[in-house]
């Protein structure tokens, strides 16, 4: 059984005139915070038996349930996940999920840990199919990008060993800073790694090899066709579909997805 946390530091200005407040974790969707709709899918899959809301523990607007606990975030995304590690300890793999897949079920949690187990690396993140993001949230307008084996948006789930979070944590907070440039961005990918991207020939394992080499560790990516770990909440079009998910599953007209 893993320890998981949600990372919940972050704001979304835009939710407060719908939910009341601008803290993605605690925004009310269908009368429940969204980071417990995250949290009970955790604890659901059988996998995880503690999880950890590392966010504004001022902001919290209901009891929680056993098993959930809440520390206050850091101040950058990092330095929140070196205080969760702190708070759980390091001799254990743990399972990352932001604050933002209030669709997340216990069926997608428990196939991505499966499949990361067998993988036996530092950190595993999430990849997904566009024909399964397509084929559960129809509507969704989602960001892809194109590799040899098909086109893939990102999910928002890991395993980490927290032993390798240390000697990654200033590239991590480097890149981060690089987001919005993108010349920078291409500069250190290495424009090698751009070009065959841009020709269509860039592999998955190619992706992999040149992260674990620029992070210092070994990552693998894990291919998930539950597209629920992709759907993340960041504009009000999101809220609505999210809405939407949650009250055909409410009255059993929705099958899980995967």
């Amino acid at each position: 059984m893993y320890s998981a946390v949600i990372l919940a530091g972050g704001k979304s200005p835009w939710l407060k005139e719908v939910a009341g407040t601008p803290y993605r974790a605690w925004a009310p969707l269908k009368g429940k915070p969204m980071a417990l709709y995250i949290a009970e899918a955790l604890l659901q899959s059988r996998k995880v038996d503690k999880v950890l809301i590392v966010g504004p523990k001022m902001a919290v607007p209901c009891s929680l349930p056993k098993n959930v606990e809440v520390i206050e975030a850091g101040d950058t995304l990092m330095a929140t996940v070196t205080l969760a590690l702190g708070y759980l300890g390091t001799k254990h793999p743990v399972i990352f999920v932001t604050d933002d897949i209030p669709c997340l079920t216990a069926a997608a949690v428990a196939d991505f840990v499966e499949q990361a187990e067998v993988l036996h690396a530092d950190v595993c993140y999430t990849v997904i199919p566009r024909a399964a993001v397509e084929k559960a949230f129809p509507a969704a307008k989602r960001t892809y990008v194109k590799i040899k084996e098909g086109k893939f948006t990102g999910g928002n789930m890991f395993l980490v060993d927290p032993t390798v979070v240390p000697q990654c944590r200033e590239q991590v907070e480097a890149v981060f800073a690089k987001r919005k440039d993108i010349f920078s961005l291409c500069k250190w990918l290495g424009w090698s790694f751009i070009f065959k991207y841009i020709i269509g020939v860039l592999t998955l394992t190619q992706v992999e090899k040149r992260a674990s080499k620029l992070f210092g560790f070994k990552g693998r990516a894990v291919i998930t066709n539950y597209a629920t770990i992709g759907m993340d909440v960041d504009k009000l079009a999101d809220w609505r579909l999210a809405e939407k998910f949650l009250a055909e599953v409410e009255k059993g007209e929705r099958e899980i997805d995967g």
